[in-house]
């Protein structure tokens, strides 16, 4: 696992938590076209798209900003964010590469939960 230093890490950090938030609002956005589909519901999916958008832009921001924290070079890291376009493709792309962010942030003493990483551990 390559060394990193604290100006990559703050963008893996922060990457992360963009991300993060990325794919929750990806999941409500899903819930949303699921209850779109029942009678009645329609009006419900006016309420998906903006989150969408908003989901979108995060996940473009975090995706750059957490590729960039890991070294990628900008073609992979614009090739990332294109992911982020295709439906399905960016959501696997984002797990994927949040997981990734984890592993790299607890190697360096962070301690991850749900929502991203806290201060570093101090022993």
């Amino acid at each position: 696992m390559p060394a990193l230093n604290s100006s990559q890490l703050n963008n893996v950090k922060t990457g992360q938590k963009f991300v993060i938030y990325a794919i929750l609002l990806n999941l409500v956005t899903l819930f949303f076209q699921f209850l779109s589909r029942q009678e009645g519901m329609q009006p419900v999916l006016l309420l998906a798209i903006p989150i969408a958008l908003g989901a979108l832009g995060l996940s473009l921001f975090g995706m750059y900003r957490l590729t960039a924290g890991l070294g990628y070079e900008l073609g992979w890291r614009i090739l990332f964010c294109v992911f982020m376009v295709i439906p399905c493709v960016g959501l696997i792309v984002l797990l994927v590469m949040n997981s990734k962010a984890t592993n790299i942030l607890r190697a360096h003493g962070f301690k991850v939960g749900l929502l991203g990483a806290k201060k570093r551990d101090t022993h």
